[in-house]
């Protein structure tokens, strides 16, 4: 390693704000200069190599979910279907979990990002699934909403109105679309459910601008 530096002319971009103690012993010798503004642009467009790379991870992940939802049942515990999603992952070729998994039943699947833990499934629960895979160090983000048995009335409504949501996100998903086209279907989808269920515009006016910032509208 040290061989090879020493034959570089010139600065080398490094992501300070990324960067180990030990590899910048390794590089302190050479001439540094941060290039984390440059490089997260430069990683915006992916080429096609990454591209199949991302599909892959993105596969490995929905064969996964897949597999481990056929095992939701009453009295299953979350921490059983965590290991099902291991499972799934690391024997289709996957290096590991892209981040922290969470599998949230009950009143967990309220909060997002909520862990894992050995509560059973109980009948009616609303289950949260966000696990995905890594593949050369290139992750898939997969979150799934699951029911255990018959969901009520108002779960159901909660569920249609996301997946509503969700729809007209895809409908305007094309090359050349900005952040900010997503962000406004998304917020119109929402938008109207809101005002059919509870006829509050000041609510909606909220809502809107909540989507515009949470999505990047401004992107």
């Amino acid at each position: 390693m040290p061989g090879a530096l020493d034959a570089i002319r010139g600065p080398i971009l490094i992501e300070a704000d990324r960067m180990s103690v030990t590899r910048y012993r390794i590089l302190a010798r050479q001439q540094l200069r941060d290039g984390a503004a440059l490089l997260r642009q430069l990683r915006i467009v992916k080429d096609d190599l990454e591209v199949a790379v991302l599909t892959r991870a993105a596969r490995i992940s929905m064969a996964a979910m897949s597999e481990a939802a056929q095992a939701i049942a009453v009295g299953v515990p979350e921490l059983d279907l965590e290991c099902l999603l291991w499972k799934g992952i690391r024997s289709r070729g996957g290096e590991g979990w892209a981040y922290d998994p969470s599998v949230a039943s009950g009143p967990r699947a309220a909060r997002p990002w909520n862990g894992v833990t050995t509560r059973a499934l109980v009948d009616g629960d609303p289950l949260v699934i966000d696990a995905g895979a890594k593949v050369r160090e290139y992750r898939a983000d997969l979150t799934r909403t699951f029911f255990v048995g018959t969901p009520d009335v108002e779960a159901r409504r909660a569920y249609d109105a996301v997946r509503q949501a969700r729809d007209a996100a895809f409908a305007v998903l094309r090359p050349g679309v900005v952040a900010a086209d997503v962000a406004a279907a998304v917020a119109g989808a929402a938008a109207r459910r809101v005002e059919e269920r509870f006829g509050a515009r000041q609510m909606v006016a909220q809502l809107e601008r909540l989507y515009a910032e949470r999505l990047g509208a401004a992107a």
